[in-house]
Order: C-alpha cells, then structure tokens, then sequence
C-alpha cells in the first residue's frame, strides 16, 4: 500500500506538470487535441508503401512468461510488415510505467503506444490530449466497434463520444469450487451470497474444511460488491459517494464482515495474498477461491480434486467487474496510422490477441476472438475458461472506475483493512473513509 501512496502522489504531481506543459500549446503531436471532437488520423503517409519502416515505440508491463508470449506476438507482426517496426520494452509494473509516461508526456519523450492498468486510463482521460481518440481510426479503417465486449470497454469511453483504450490482457474474478468437497452435501456451486454462506457453514459444520471460501486482498471487491448490493460508488458528477446515501457499502462490508467472523470467508493478508488464498483453496482448507480467471491455469493443473468453476455470486444485482491491462495510443506519437495498422492487427489477427488469451487465461475481449480454433479448443480442453467470457458478457460492469476512484484507492483498501483485519464497526470505519475521500477529491 506504501508504493501506492506513493506512485499515486507522482501522478498527481505529474498531472500538474503535463498540465502546464499542455497550456504552450504544443505536445508534440497534432495541433488538434484528441478528445475535441474534430481530431481525424494523422496524414503520417501510408505505412504500407515506400521503403521508410517507421518506428514504433510500445512501453509495458509485463515480465517473465508473459513477455516472452508479447515480445513473440510483436516480432510476428514485425515479420509480416515490413514497413513498420514495433519496439516493445519493460517499464516496470503498471504504477511505475504510467508515472514514467506522464513524465515523457511533459518531457516530449512518450512512447507511441502504451499498455496500462485498468485503473489507470481514467487517469490518464481526464487530461486532454494525452491519449488518442481511436474512433476516427477505427471508422476510417471499418472496423466494426460492435465487435467489442461492451464489459471491458464501458469506463474507456469518454464524454465526447471518443474511446480511448483497447483491451490487451483482460480478466475478471471467477469462483473456483472444490466439487469433491460440495457433493458431501449434495450441493452445487453456489449463485447468491447468501448459498455461499449457506453452503459454506453446513460444511465447515461437518468438517469438511475450515472455511468456506478464500478471497485476496484486492481492490476489485470494494468497488464490485457496491453494485451488487444495489448501489454505485460515486454520484453522477462524481463530487460525493452514492454508496453512503444509499447504504450499499455498509450492506455489503458488513456482509464481508459477518462472513470473516464465521469462517465463511478467509480474507488474504496484504503481502502474497492471491498464493496464500490459492493454496489454502488447492491444500483443501477451504471449499472455494474467489479471484481472477487468471488463475484457471495454475488450478487445472495443481488441483488434486474434481473443480468447477462459476460466475460470482449475486447479490441484490448481478455485477461482475473486469481487471487486467490496456493498451492506448498516445496523441504525442508521430506515426499513429502505423500505430492504428497494429492495433487493428492486434484485435483481429489470430497471431495478435488471440495468442496472447489463449497463452495467458486472460479473456477474450471481442466476439470475433471467439469464433478463433485456438480459442474454441481452449474452451474444450479447460470448459471453465469458457466462464469467465459469458460473466463479462452477461453481468460485466466497471461503473466505479473512476479518476476519482483511482486516487481514493488506498482509503477504501484502508477500510477494508479495518472492518475485516481489526473487526472496526462498519459504520464508524466508512464514516472515517468519507472524511478521508472528501478531503481528497475536494
């Protein structure tokens, strides 16, 4: 939480800085700032004639296993067109990289693409002209917008009509259910909050195991369980919470709470939360995991027992948020046809997107994607893969995500610290919260 606090306090002063950069008038890019509603492709000459290759910079955030599948994925668009040249290079993880953008931005140094976490493009939207505007590229080139998951796109829109990001590695939270453990009484995976509880606590009774489900420590569930129970976090300017007015937030920590207290939920501590859930889940300690699709590839291959997998739970609605990453296209990039030509490769090659879901478990994020033999053979071959696409399909909605929510992300990560670790009164602990935001937000 520390490096947090601290990233998101570079941001903000880094917002200062790109904003008076922005003021002179020029950002290195087109005179028309995305966003005003005018902007049109820039005239960057035709990336598939002549003998100039243009280069292209592209910053992100992966490493290990999943650089290897990008960089892959990179040199293959590289090989097939040789009048662009995509260079892909590790900026730390997604905190670090976006405050290392804004200060290329007011540097005049920005890559022409970058990938970013979900959390941060609202962020970055709210200053103008720092992110293309990717409708004009995608209506002069026929793209179909329709083709894309509505789930993964919704917070990407801005209120001028223009979108302003593209999905890359997608996930939502699935739950992970133990079917061995389930059949002892006759159950099946469970679809409301209050199953979960139910089906929980007649097998811890029977000691089955000795907690119901495992959840990280994750920011995903703060913001996910308020439009379950009915509400939305912020108001429709975005000045107050919505969630206090109408008593959601309280209704649903206060569920989170009373399910800590008798074991139904195991609640992952701050450090490695997501390994320490995951095991007591794979060790049969608990009965189901609740976390990112991501992890279907680590379950399927370590469990020792029969597992399913299921949407979340519902509550008063049926909501299921989105995590993962993004890629934009920077407005300060002098090539941005070329930067278009590979995004639509990206989203529309079996070589692009494709590869990088069915080699990562992260999901699809466009319908074609899922007429693609790769991903049909996924979902033979893991069905609960299948799962996640149709939760995002059926009930996805990141109507939180906010920049308001971005900056606030340590309070209620704080507050859930308190009612969940420390037991604090609910309403006491979100009182606490609402000072905190407001002194925030201003």
């Amino acid at each position: 939480m520390k490096q947090y606090k601290k990233l998101f306090a570079i941001l903000l002063a880094l917002v200062m800085v790109l904003s008076l950069a922005a003021c002179g008038g020029n950002n290195g890019g087109s005179s028309t700032p995305a966003g005003s509603g005018t902007s049109q492709p820039a005239d960057t000459g035709s990336s598939g004639g002549g003998d100039e290759v243009q280069e292209l910079t592209f910053w992100h955030s992966w490493s290990g296993g999943n650089a290897e599948l990008l960089d892959a994925m990179v040199s293959t668009f590289n090989d097939t067109h040789p009048n662009i040249h995509v260079t892909a290079t590790y900026q730390g993880d997604y905190w670090e990289s976006a405050s290392k953008a804004y200060t290329a931005v007011a540097t005049g140094e920005a890559p022409d693409l970058l990938m970013m976490g979900t959390d941060h493009v609202s962020i970055f939207m709210k200053e103008g002209g720092v992110l293309e505007d990717l409708i004009p590229y995608m209506d002069s080139t026929g793209y179909d917008k329709d083709d894309l998951v509505a789930g993964f796109t919704d917070t990407y829109w801005g209120e001028d009509g223009g979108l302003y990001a593209l999905s890359f590695g997608r996930s939502t939270p699935i739950l992970y259910v133990n079917q061995d453990m389930l059949d002892t009484i006759g159950a099946t995976a469970p679809t409301t909050w209050d199953e979960m509880n139910d089906i929980s606590q007649k097998l811890i009774a029977n000691g089955t195991c000795e907690y119901g489900y495992s959840l990280p420590y994750d920011s995903w569930y703060f913001l996910m369980i308020i439009p379950q129970m009915g509400g939305k976090l912020w108001n429709d300017d975005g000045t107050a919470l919505a969630c206090i007015e109408d008593g959601t937030l309280v209704k649903g920590l206060q569920m989170f709470q009373d399910q800590v207290n008798n074991k139904t939920l195991y609640y992952g501590p701050t450090q490695d939360s997501n390994s320490a859930c995951r095991s007591l889940f794979l060790d049969g300690k608990c009965a189901m995991y609740l976390h990112s699709c991501s992890q279907l590839s680590t379950v399927n291959k370590n469990a020792t027992f029969n597992y399913n997998v299921s949407q979340v739970p519902a509550g008063v609605r049926k909501v299921a948020n989105t995590g993962g990453c993004t890629i934009t296209m920077m407005s300060a990039s002098e090539h941005k046809d070329a930067c278009w030509e590979f995004l639509q490769w990206f989203i529309e090659d079996d070589e692009g997107a494709v590869k990088i879901a069915t080699g990562t478990g992260y999901v699809p994020f466009t319908y074609s994607m899922t007429e693609s033999d790769a991903v049909k053979q996924l979902w033979e071959e893991i069905p609960g893969a299948k799962v996640a696409f149709d939760q995002i399909a059926e009930c996805g909605e990141d109507s939180g995500r906010t920049a308001n929510t971005g900056d606030c992300l340590n309070v209620f990560m704080s507050t859930m610290e308190a009612v969940l670790y420390d037991n604090e009164n609910v309403e006491d602990a979100v009182n606490a919260m609402v000072a905190e935001v407001n002194n925030i937000i201003g």
